[in-house]
C-alpha cells in the first residue's frame, strides 16, 4: 500500500514537471484567403438586351478560399445607356450599349463583365422542326429565328440534353450518335430567356437492301411527280409529329381569300406564245452575262409536262466557244396589280448558272426607267449554291435593294422540285419556300437623290408582267469555269407557274417610320467596339466584329494578342469573298469622322476598306478604299464626311477577297471618332431637269401633295389621282 502511494506520488510530480518545460510549438500552416472567381449567374448570357425604362436584377456568384467578404461593387461604362445600382439592379435609359463591370470589394483584379445593350429584346424563338425522327449516324440541321425581326441580337445558343445520343454545332447541325431520344434546345443570347425546344427520336441504322442502282433521268427530262401540288384548294399542313413550324401559322402561305386568277401547268407540246412572248438578247445586254437569249426549241421546250429552259454551249469555228439560253416573259399577255405568284420549279446545277423567276412593270416609264421603276425577285438560286434562294426587291435612284435569303436544312433545290411564293400587297411583299415565309418588306420608294419621294406604295403600285430565264454568268453569280463541261447537261425545268388574287386590296397605306437613333461612343469618342481585340469574340454572331465568307471565298480569323488574324484559304471571286466587319456604326449628317487602324501582313499585299450603310443598299461612304499593306505595323488613317441623311446603323468593312495574295493579313486598333461638325447646304437647288417647283406633277410625298400647302378655309376635298390610275 505505502508503495502505491508512492508510485502514485512520483506520477504526479512527474506530471507538474512536464507541463511546466517550455516545448517548442510548431507553427499551423493557415492559407491565406482569397477570392477564387467573380461570375454572374443571371443572365446566363454574356449579352444583355433591354428595352429602354425597364430594369433587371443582376445575380452574381463569388467563390473564395477560406473566410473573407464576397461583397462586389457594379459599374457602368456608359451610364446615359444604362445606370447600375449598388445591388446590382440596371436600369436601361436610351438605345445604345454600355458596360456592366462586376468587381470584388477586396480584390479588385477579380472581376467579370456583362455588355448591356439597350434596344429590343428578343420575344420568341422559333425552331424549324419541333419533332424529328432519324437514325444513328445521320444528321439533322435545326434553324432558329427570333422575332421580332428587329432583335437588337439574333443569335441564338443550341445545348443537347444528352451529348451521348447527340451532340449540336454552334451553327444548330445535330449529330446522331447513338438511339435513344434527346432534346436540342435553341437559347436566345439576349439575356430574355427566350427558347425553343426539340425532341429528336433515334433509331437504330437500317440495314439497306443491296438493290442496284436506277438509271438516272436524263438532264432535261425530269420525271412529272405523280401527285403535283395543286394548291387550287389548298390542303392544311398534315398534323404529324415532325411537321416543320408547327403551331407557327404566322410563318405559314395560307391561300385563303385567294382566287386563282391565271395558272400554265405546261401541259401542251409546245410553249403557249398566246400566253409567254420570247425575249432575244445578246450577250453581255445586262450583268454582263455570257448567253444570248434566242428563240429556239433547243433552248426553250415543253416535255413530259414541264418547261424547260436548257443552256447550250457549242465550239465556234476559232475555237472559242457561245452559249445560248432562253428568257420568255407575259408582257402585254398578263400584267397584274398585286398578287401571288408562284412557280414550282428544279434548278441547274453548276457555278455560274443564274434561274429565275420575277416581275417588272409594263411600263417602265411611268415613274423612271430602272430602278426607279421598281423589280421583284420571286426566286433567284445561284447554281453553285443550291440550297440557298433569294428573294429581292429592287427600287429609287441611285439602287437600293432589300433581300431575304433562305437556305434548305437538307438536300438543294437542284435535287428536287420546290414552290417558291411571292405575295404582294399594298405595302407589303412576302417571300415564301414550299409555304413556309422567310422574307418581308414595307420599306421601300422611288425618288431621285435630292427629290422629293414619289407618293408610297410607288412603284409597287403598278402592273407588273412575270419573267423566267436562265442566265450563264454574269457579275453577281460569277462565271462557269472555261474547261467547264456541265453547262449542257443541266437545265431549268418548271412544273406550273400560278397567279393568284383578293377580290380587293387596300391601297391606302402608309410608308413605315424608321427612327434613327445615333448612338454615343465610349469614354474615348470610339465608335468601335473592341477596336484593340483586347477580348476574345464568337465571330459568327451579330455583335461587334463577325467575320464572313462568300462566292467562294474561304477562310477564318482568330483574335489573340491583341489582334485579329484574317487567314485567306481561297480569294473568291469578289472583294466582298472575305470580309470582316462590324455593324452599327452611327453617323449623324455633317458628321466628320476618322477612320483609323494598324495593320499589316505576312508579305505585301492589298485590302479594301469602307464604311457602307446596309440600310441604304451598301452605299459607300469611303468608297472602297485600297490599303496596300507592308510585312510592317503601320497606322492607316482615312476621312469621310457625312453629306447623306443620319444613319444608325453605318457598317465598317475589310474586304480581303479577289486579290493576288493570300498572306495572313492582322489588324488591331480601329476605331472611328467623330472629329469635325460641317454645315451641309440645305439651301433649294433646282432639279434634274432645271426645275425650281418642286412635286410639280403632284405625285410625291404624302397623298401626293409633298412640297405643297394646301390653305382650305372651305372644307373642300383636296384629293391627287396617281400615275398608276391612269388619270396623272
Amino acid at each position: 500500500m505505502k508503495n502505491a502511494k508512492k508510485i502514485i506520488a512520483f506520477l504526479m510530480a512527474l506530471t507538474l514537471l512536464v507541463s511546466t518545460i517550455q516545448m517548442p510549438v510548431m507553427a499551423a500552416t493557415t492559407k491565406k484567403a482569397t477570392i477564387k472567381t467573380v461570375s454572374i449567374v443571371k443572365p446566363e448570357t454574356k449579352t444583355l438586351v433591354l428595352k429602354a425604362k425597364k430594369s433587371y436584377q443582376l445575380k452574381t456568384k463569388v467563390t473564395v478560399n477560406g473566410k473573407i467578404s464576397k461583397k462586389v461593387t457594379y459599374k457602368s461604362s456608359n451610364e446615359k445607356v444604362a445606370t447600375v445600382s449598388k445591388n446590382g439592379k440596371i436600369k436601361a435609359l436610351k438605345k445604345g450599349k454600355t458596360t456592366i463591370t462586376v468587381r470584388s470589394k477586396v480584390n479588385k483584379k477579380k472581376k467579370t463583365t456583362l455588355k448591356v445593350i439597350v434596344g429590343t429584346p428578343v420575344k420568341s424563338v422559333k425552331l424549324n422542326k419541333s419533332k424529328v425522327k432519324t437514325q444513328v449516324g445521320k444528321k439533322v440541321k435545326l434553324k432558329a429565328t427570333v422575332s421580332p425581326k428587329k432583335s437588337s441580337v439574333k443569335g441564338v445558343k443550341f445545348t443537347s440534353s444528352n451529348k451521348k445520343v447527340a451532340t449540336v454545332s454552334k451553327k444548330g447541325v445535330v449529330t446522331c450518335k447513338k438511339a435513344g431520344k434527346v432534346t436540342i434546345t435553341a437559347t436566345a443570347k439576349d439575356g430574355s430567356a427566350k427558347k425553343a425546344k426539340c425532341t429528336i427520336t433515334i433509331k437504330k441504322k437500317k440495314t439497306e437492301p443491296s438493290n442496284k442502282p436506277g438509271t438516272p433521268n436524263k438532264p432535261g427530262t425530269p420525271n412529272k411527280p405523280v401527285t403535283p401540288n395543286k394548291p387550287v384548294t389548298p390542303n392544311k399542313p398534315d398534323d404529324k409529329d415532325d411537321q416543320d413550324n408547327k403551331g407557327d401559322e404566322d410563318n405559314k402561305l395560307s391561300y385563303d381569300g385567294y382566287n386563282l386568277k391565271w395558272e400554265d401547268d405546261f401541259d401542251g407540246d409546245a410553249l403557249n406564245e398566246d400566253d409567254w412572248n420570247y425575249e432575244e438578247h445578246a450577250p453581255g445586254w445586262v450583268n454582263s452575262e455570257l448567253q444570248a437569249y434566242v428563240k429556239s426549241d433547243q433552248n426553250v421546250y415543253v416535255k413530259d409536262g414541264k418547261l424547260v429552259i436548257q443552256p447550250v454551249k457549242t465550239k465556234n469555228e476559232d475555237g472559242s466557244y457561245s452559249i445560248t439560253s432562253g428568257r420568255i416573259n407575259t408582257q402585254g399577255k398578263h400584267d397584274f396589280t398585286y398578287g401571288l405568284f408562284e412557280v414550282r420549279a428544279k434548278v441547274p446545277s453548276g457555278k455560274g448558272f443564274l434561274p429565275a423567276f420575277w416581275m417588272m412593270p409594263t411600263d417602265e416609264n411611268l415613274y423612271g426607267q430602272w430602278p426607279r421603276c421598281g423589280e421583284i425577285d420571286a426566286m433567284e438560286v445561284m447554281g453553285q449554291e443550291t440550297d440557298k434562294v433569294y428573294g429581292t426587291i429592287h427600287y429609287g435612284s441611285p439602287h437600293a435593294e432589300k433581300q431575304g435569303t433562305y437556305t434548305l436544312e437538307n438536300g438543294n433545290f437542284a435535287d428536287e422540285y420546290h414552290t417558291f411564293s411571292c405575295d404582294w400587297q399594298p405595302g407589303k411583299i412576302t417571300w415564301y419556300v414550299d409555304g413556309i415565309k422567310y422574307h418581308e418588306t414595307s420599306d421601300w420608294f422611288t425618288a431621285v437623290e435630292g427629290e422629293t419621294e414619289v407618293a408610297y406604295p410607288a412603284p409597287f403600285d403598278q402592273p407588273f408582267y412575270m419573267i423566267l430565264n436562265l442566265a450563264v454568268g454574269g457579275s453577281w453569280v460569277g462565271y462557269p469555269d472555261d474547261d467547264a463541261d456541265y453547262i449542257n447537261t443541266q437545265s431549268y425545268s418548271i412544273d406550273y407557274v400560278k397567279v393568284y388574287q383578293k377580290d380587293s386590296y387596300n391601297e391606302d397605306v402608309e410608308k413605315p417610320v424608321n427612327e434613327v437613333i445615333i448612338r454615343d461612343p465610349d469614354a474615348n469618342g470610339n465608335y468601335v467596339n473592341n477596336g484593340d481585340f483586347a477580348k476574345t469574340e464568337d465571330l459568327t454572331d451579330d455583335i461587334d466584329w463577325k467575320f464572313l465568307t462568300t462566292l467562294e471565298g474561304e477562310g477564318n480569323a482568330v483574335i489573340k494578342n491583341k489582334a485579329i488574324e484574317i487567314h485567306t484559304d481561297k480569294a473568291g471571286t469578289v472583294d466582298y469573298s472575305i470580309q470582316l466587319v462590324q455593324p452599327s456604326i452611327p453617323a449623324e449628317k455633317g458628321g466628320e469622322y476618322t477612320v483609323t487602324f494598324d495593320a499589316w501582313a505576312d508579305e505585301a499585299r492589298t485590302m479594301k476598306v469602307d464604311v457602307s450603310a446596309p440600310d441604304r443598299s451598301y452605299k459607300r461612304y469611303l468608297n472602297d478604299t485600297v490599303v496596300d499593306l507592308t510585312t510592317e505595323k503601320q497606322t492607316y488613317t482615312y476621312t469621310y464626311t457625312m453629306t447623306d441623311k443620319p444613319d444608325a446603323n453605318a457598317r465598317l468593312e475589310f474586304n480581303f477577297g479577289a486579290t493576288d495574295s493570300t498572306a495572313t493579313v492582322y489588324i488591331t486598333n480601329v476605331s472611328i471618332k467623330k472629329t469635325a461638325q460641317k454645315e451641309i447646304d440645305n439651301s433649294k437647288k433646282p432639279l434634274s431637269d432645271g426645275n425650281y417647283i418642286y412635286n410639280g406633277g403632284f405625285q410625291e410625298g404624302k397623298n401626293r401633295l409633298g412640297d405643297w400647302t394646301v390653305t382650305n378655309n372651305c372644307q373642300a376635298v383636296v384629293s391627287v389621282t396617281g400615275l398608276a390610275d391612269g388619270k396623272g
